[in-house]
């Protein structure tokens, strides 16, 4: 699905949620085999920070806040 949101005017070939903070289009370079994982590797050919609000971060299997610095300091 392609973004509608106005402020979210964007080029990239692949689809790009609705009303995200930023996006990356990448292409897949190479994928390395680390056990029971594999690493994908991409290049960037697009990137944009479309809105203002916290990061989503995920770590430890659980989505966590990031205190003491404003959203926009991240951008």
């Amino acid at each position: 699905m392609t973004c509608t949101c106005p402020s979210c005017a964007t080029t990239a070939p692949s689809p790009v949620l609705d009303c995200g903070l930023a996006y990356f289009d990448c292409t897949l370079e190479t994928v390395h085999v680390a056990g029971d994982h594999d690493v994908c590797v991409g290049r960037v050919r697009a990137f944009a920070a479309m809105g203002t609000g916290a990061p989503l971060v995920f770590a430890g299997g659980a989505y966590l806040s990031i205190s003491g610095r404003s959203a926009s300091s991240y951008r």
